[in-house]
């Protein structure tokens, strides 16, 4: 069988958009050419999906590190060689920066008409508190994600005016299958000025509770798998995103 339309049919079996089940092979296989190589650490949504065991799918790969957007940068030829083994297909890789962003992607032709885009990116900001985590190299410690995710929920809010819904699957798997029961200010702090933001003031539990239980599974449909989304209790996962971030206020 084809390697793509084997990874297709896996997706379709588990309940996941196709395309995302694409993009999970892609980032395992991304993963573990810059583990080898060393120098980044994984972070977000990837990190929790293979580390940590959170059923959510990503759909890109970000890094942190001193020198991660270096590293990523002169990996990419090697990372994007890696695809087109992986899927049998012509891959390619392209990337941009800016400032301390280093922004990459992987594109896979799938045929005549369709193209498949793996965003890999890394911030050159350093990781406060990684851990060695074979086989997926460096990763961070779940503290520290959900520090990332709490920050970048809320400069999102006030520089969009919208809150990235998966998030809030991301914090309340963080507390309720992670036990990450107490945020540690001076981390968050730590990652605001890492990344230049300033403190809004926000009332981040309100605009979590804004978003309503069917909005929720609607992001999340086809990115979990077919029977952790059929069991989710998704009011549970809103009021436990919300007070997460809610006892953030005085710092965000």
């Amino acid at each position: 069988m084809d390697p793509i339309d084997e990874i297709l049919e896996d997706a379709r079996a588990r309940g996941i958009r196709p395309w995302i089940g694409l993009k999970e092979r892609l980032a395992r296989r991304v993963i573990e050419v810059a583990r080898a190589r060393g120098g980044v650490t994984l972070q977000g949504g990837a990190a929790l999906h293979f580390v940590y065991g959170s059923p959510r799918l990503s759909a890109d790969v970000d890094f942190v590190g001193e020198a991660a957007g270096r590293r990523i940068a002169d990996l990419g030829e090697e990372l994007a060689s890696a695809a087109g083994d992986l899927l049998g297909r012509p891959c390619r890789w392209s990337i941009r920066q800016s400032g301390r962003l280093v922004r990459g992607k992987i594109q896979v032709d799938i045929d005549e008409a369709r193209r498949l885009v793996l965003p890999v990116e890394a911030f050159e900001v350093p990781a406060h508190r990684p851990r060695a985590e074979p086989p997926a190299g460096t990763v961070e410690e779940p503290d520290e994600i959900l520090a990332d995710k709490a920050v970048a929920s809320a400069d999102r809010l006030a520089r969009r005016g919208t809150l990235k819904t998966t998030d809030l699957y991301d914090l309340w798997y963080l507390r309720t299958r992670l036990d990450v029961r107490e945020v540690d200010r001076r981390l968050v702090q730590a990652k605001m000025a890492d990344y230049g933001l300033e403190r809004h003031g926000q009332d981040l539990g309100a605009a979590v509770r804004a978003i309503s239980p069917e909005e929720l599974r609607s992001a999340l449909t086809g990115v979990l798998p077919t029977a952790e989304l059929e069991g989710l209790d998704a009011p549970g996962v809103i009021e436990a995103a919300a007070s997460m971030l809610e006892a953030l206020r005085d710092v965000l």
